[in-house]
This record gives C-alpha cells, sequence and structure tokens, in this order.
C-alpha cells in the first residue's frame, strides 16, 4: 500500500496535466515494472486515470475527486454547526 500512496502522491505533484511512467519512477525509486503493476491497479479502484491523448500521462482519477468534494462538504458542514460544548453521553 505505501507504493501506491508514493505514486499516487507524485501524480497529484503535478496537476492536472498529469506524468508519464518515467517521471514517476525517477521521483519515486521505484522499478518501472512495479510502477506499471500499482498503476493497473489504481485506474481499476478508479484513483488514477490515463490521459486519452496517446502519451500515457497519467493523473488522479474520479474517485480522488469524490473524495475531495466529499471532504469539502464535511467541513463546510463542521463549519456550519459551530464549536460544541459539552459531551453526549
Amino acid at each position: 500500500m505505501e507504493i501506491a500512496f508514493q505514486i499516487l502522491e507524485c501524480i497529484s505533484t503535478v496537476g492536472p496535466a498529469g506524468t508519464d511512467t518515467t517521471t514517476i519512477v525517477r521521483e519515486t525509486g521505484i522499478p518501472k515494472r512495479t510502477v506499471y503493476r500499482h498503476l493497473a491497479y489504481l485506474q481499476d479502484l478508479g484513483l488514477v486515470e490515463s490521459r486519452p491523448n496517446g502519451f500515457n500521462l497519467y493523473r488522479l482519477g474520479p474517485t480522488v475527486e469524490t473524495w475531495a468534494a466529499s471532504s469539502s462538504r464535511q467541513r463546510q458542514f463542521m463549519r456550519a454547526r459551530g464549536p460544541r460544548t459539552g459531551r453526549r453521553n
């Protein structure tokens, strides 16, 4: 799982244009074959997507976007709710 997170972190730093496997290998130090295997798994989960431009550029996928939107809604709810005093039993 650590390798998957390293790959996601690398991809997340380049922005929506995406990055190629050579850059991921160089930046993470993960062997190319391992990177390809994890990218395939991350694509199956919707965490990464390959840009349809023929250059195999990878960027964060729709699952990450869904998580980010959900997290944002949760933060808005917590701010709107305001500070809580006391504890419920």
